[in-house]
Order: C-alpha cells, then structure tokens, then sequence
C-alpha cells in the first residue's frame, strides 16, 4: 500500500477515474452486443488479487498468528481524523526504497521488531520536529548518511499538516481501489441488492480476514466506510456509462418505406 501512495496525485486520481469511466463504456458496449461472463470472471479475479494483496500478508505467512487480533471501531475517523501537534505516526518510504517510521516518542525494543515484521521498517524516528533521533530495529544511532536522507524524504510529513495529507492520500487511495468493485459487480448482477452490497461483503471479508490471521494488521473499520464508499461510486460510474451505451447502442430506425398501407394498384 505505501509503494503506491508516491502516486496518489489530483492528476494520477482523475486519469484514473477516466480510464474506469472509459472501460465501464466499454463494458457496457460489449455486453449489449454480447452478453457473456465476462464480468464476473474480472470480478473473481479482482476478488482474488485484493484478498491476496489486500487481507493475507503475502510472503510473510510465518507472522500468521503471532500478534494480538485488534479492531478499530472508529467508523467516522474515515472523514475525521486530526492530527495535533506532532503526536502521531507516520511510515514514509525513502528514495533507496527502505521504510522509516516516525513515533513522537520512543518505541521499545518489542515495537520496533514488530513494526519490522509486519511492515518491513528499517529505520525508526522519534523526537520533535526539531530535535529528531534516527535509529535502526534494534535501537542503534544510524549513520549521519541515514538520518540525513531519512529527513529529506519525512520532512514534510512531520508537522500535523503533512501527516493529514498523508492520511488523506491513503484514504484516497483506498476509495479509488474499490470503484473498479463496484463497476465490475454492477455488470455481474442483475440484482441492485447484490450490485451494491457486493463491496461492501468484499470489504468486511478483507477486515475480517486481517482479524482473524492476526498477522499484524488491525481490522477498521474505517476503512470498511471508504472501501463501499468507492464500491458506490463504481456503481454509479457504470450506471451513467450503461446509458451512454444503450444510446450509442441503439439502432438507427429503419429507412425503407412501411409496407402498410400500399395497395397492389
């Protein structure tokens, strides 16, 4: 998740959005003309990927059962998280492609492997803004070289202004993955019920899943309200591209004269 975040850009977001709107028509194009099975088969298979990419913490099984299960019960926090002052946690990934995590105070020796395990976090930050202590998983100063590029990349992101934009990219990213969901479940049901709960299933299965491997990762559900909120969003998108087709679709009235009414003369 955070290899993509570099990307989530007003730009990237909104060429995203009108490559789905684009193959929505599309789709919606080639099920008229044809209907097959063609969007269910792409709605297994993204199914697939997220429970894959999304809920089973791929290469790291042996971490599966080795940590507390947790559940965050702050649905709004989705639209309401603030971050005041600098305490709060932020991972950045630097340009050499290591993982530094930033703690307003210090994590203890059990922390730090953890968040190693779980993540992959190589380099560990805690301190004010001003006055910040760069050390590695077990709790050794690093090098002048590591902490001068682990500022340069978190700079930014250290006061409460950068931390929200951060937490916003992630929210927005998390929307933008499920509106392909709801696109492609529009086309593979008939039913408005199953079109609109299909993401919503989906997204409560990754949280639940994530939960019961206790590998690491904290069920939200948070994140449950932005994944249907994307679900809903794709729903709609490929509604307004079903219309745009049926009327590129629709035949072009018969130009020969009607017969009724002709008499034999």
């Amino acid at each position: 998740m955070w290899q993509l975040l570099s990307y989530v850009e007003p730009l990237t977001v909104g060429l995203v959005l009108v490559v789905l709107l684009v193959g929505a028509f599309y789709l919606a194009l080639h099920e008229l003309r044809s209907p097959s099975g063609l969007p269910r088969g792409l709605l297994a298979a993204c199914t697939l990927l997220f429970l894959l990419g999304l809920a089973a913490p791929v290469g790291q099984w042996d971490q599966v059962g080795t940590y507390a299960r947790g559940v965050e019960w702050a649905p709004t926090a989705a639209v309401g998280d603030t971050v005041e002052g600098t305490e709060h946690e932020l991972t950045t990934e630097l340009g050499d492609g290591r993982l530094a995590h930033y703690t307003s105070g210090e994590l203890s020796a059990d922390e730090r492997e953890e968040l190693r395990r779980s993540e992959g976090t190589d380099l560990f930050l805690h301190g004010d803004p001003g006055r910040l202590e760069v050390v590695d998983v077990h709790g050794n100063p690093s090098s002048d070289h590591d902490a001068d590029a682990v500022l340069a990349d978190m700079g930014a992101g250290l006061d409460g202004a950068g931390a929200a934009a951060l937490l916003l990219e992630e929210r927005l990213l998390e929307f933008v993955l499920f509106v392909p969901i709801g696109v492609l479940a529009f086309y593979a049901f008939a039913r408005w019920s199953a079109r609109i709960f299909f993401g919503a299933a989906l997204s409560v299965g990754i949280e639940t899943v994530q939960w019961a491997m206790a590998a690491g990762n904290t069920a939200h559900t948070g994140d449950v309200v932005v994944n249907i909120s994307g679900s809903l969003a794709g729903t709609a998108v490929a509604a307004i591209a079903l219309g745009a087709a049926r009327w590129v679709h629709s035949p072009a009235p018969d130009p020969s004269p009607s017969p009724v009414g002709q008499g034999s003369g």
